[in-house]
């Protein structure tokens, strides 16, 4: 995988086509957490570096999920964890060992700048802004493959990732983002900037909910949509008025051809040609 070699004050440039380079969304093996893992206590500050090592040596596993967990790629939400086995209610399905945080700019670059092009996307891709504490998370582990719920009923993770219910081999794992990501937190702007240059898709700079950040880098087909997403496109007089105009036009065009006999067309758009030249 691409990891790089770098100084001490080497910060990473942002990517800016995460969301039009086709970059593969690869399923990472255990080793490649391993390295994102000794990315970020290479280059977070000494006392968050400090923190996360005294965890990862009472939890050594790469992974935080005390359960078996498969990850496939899944044609509606892209990457996505699936239980490998029996989950009963209760059961505490994931503990957050490898989840870390950064507190500034200089910080987050400095763990992109360890890694390739790919990675960064990855990494901007699973990051959010922790809801009410003003800093940015990320999920070093497969955990950042989990997806979220669109309704509550599919819901069967809480917001301390114990299962809701029993949980059957090969049903997704589902959470909902809203419980633990924030969009208004003024202080971590500088990451919307970050995140908006690398993942910029048309005018969307900025997730500003969780509708709008689920279909940020989400694969993208057609009638299947975020259910936000798609109301918008439905409702937005926008998006419908010049598309309804433009067929309704285009229709005309096709029954006057035929009723009408081409030679009376001709002298009809040749009239209004010579019309509009005498003006």
């Amino acid at each position: 995988m691409g990891f790089r070699r770098t100084s001490d004050r080497e910060v990473a440039p942002i990517p800016k086509d995460c969301a039009t380079s086709g970059y593969k969304r690869v399923i990472h093996d255990p080793y490649v957490w391993r390295e994102l893992q000794d990315a970020y206590m290479d280059s977070a500050r000494p006392s968050n570096a400090e923190t996360y090592r005294s965890r990862w040596v009472v939890e050594p596993s790469y992974s935080g999920f005390n359960v078996e967990v498969v990850v496939k790629d899944h044609g509606h939400r892209g990457r996505s964890v699936y239980a490998a086995e029996p989950i009963a209610k209760g059961t505490k399905v994931w503990e957050p060992t490898h989840l870390v945080p950064f507190y500034t700019p200089y910080e987050l670059r400095s763990f992109l700048a360890k890694l390739d092009h790919d990675l960064q996307c990855d990494a901007l891709l699973w990051a959010y802004v922790e809801k009410g504490y003003g800093y940015v998370s990320l999920a070093l582990d497969p955990a950042s493959f989990v997806n979220h719920g669109e309704t509550d009923d599919v819901i069967n993770l809480d917001k301390d990732n114990v299962a809701r219910w029993d949980i059957d081999v090969g049903e997704e794992l589902l959470e909902n983002y809203t419980n633990f990501i924030g969009f208004d937190e003024k202080e971590v702007e500088w990451f919307h900037r970050i995140r908006g240059i690398a993942w910029k898709e048309g005018k969307r700079m900025r997730s500003r909910s969780t509708g709008e950040y689920n279909l940020l880098g989400a694969p993208k087909m057609w009638g299947i949509l975020n259910s936000e997403y798609e109301q918008e496109l439905v409702l937005s007089p926008t998006v419908w008025q010049p598309l309804l105009a433009l067929a309704i036009f285009g229709l005309i065009i096709a029954i006057m051809r035929k009723i009408l006999p081409a030679h009376f067309l001709r002298k009809v758009f040749k009239k209004g040609k010579n019309s509009r030249m005498e003006q």
